[in-house]
């Protein structure tokens, strides 16, 4: 039994866990039903990385779970016969074209297309959340930006502890000395006569 470590996430990739044949016929297949809203949806989860994790997290699940009943509503709605529609459309011009992608009448498939990304466009917070989830949990807008911002706390905080050894505020009782009282080093004190030697 193996066992995975939390830490070590690993990430889907389509290409090697389901091959590049069925990859590609997923790809076809979300590319005709909903090219636009996955492009939508990126880029806007690209605008809210700078958000914190657990508010990005909450906003992108409330706007899928409107997403997605929605497109539920659509799909019961007539979506379901209009993609339909469009996937005959596309089978019957590849057969054609004997599955050369190069000669596809993409004007004549248009008319059929566009109704379905249309209505689909309401899915891009899916696909941001999506992104959201499959997101690394360290993530920043720039690393750079984020390295020189550690760079800039560390400073600050070496700053402030060489300004209070420099100037302590108060020292504690068993440092401070009063006057005319014996030296002491660590907790000894020191005679005049060890003080005349060294």
């Amino acid at each position: 039994m193996a066992s995975t470590h939390p830490s070590h996430r690993r990430s889907f990739d389509p290409l090697t866990e389901l091959g590049p044949g069925l990859t590609g016929l997923l790809l076809l297949i979300v590319a005709l039903f909903a090219l636009p809203a996955v492009v939508l949806g990126l880029l806007a989860h690209r605008l809210t990385c700078a958000l914190p994790r657990r508010v990005s997290l909450l906003l992108w699940g409330l706007l899928a779970g409107v997403s997605g009943y929605l497109l539920s509503l659509f799909w019961r709605h007539g979506l379901d016969t209009l993609f339909a529609k469009e996937m005959v459309a596309y089978v019957q011009a590849l057969s054609h074209t004997r599955f050369n992608l190069l000669t596809l009448p993409l004007a004549q498939l248009w008319p059929d297309t566009w109704p379905v990304w249309l209505r689909t466009l309401l899915g891009a917070p899916l696909m941001g959340f999506v992104q959201e989830v499959l997101a690394p949990k360290a993530r920043h807008p720039d690393p750079v930006q984020a390295y020189l911002a550690r760079e800039r706390r560390r400073h600050r905080a070496n700053t402030r502890a060489i300004a209070r050894i420099r100037h302590p505020r108060r020292l504690p009782p068993c440092v401070a000395m009063k006057k005319g009282s014996p030296l002491m080093v660590i907790g000894v004190p020191l005679d005049d006569e060890d003080q005349a030697e060294g």
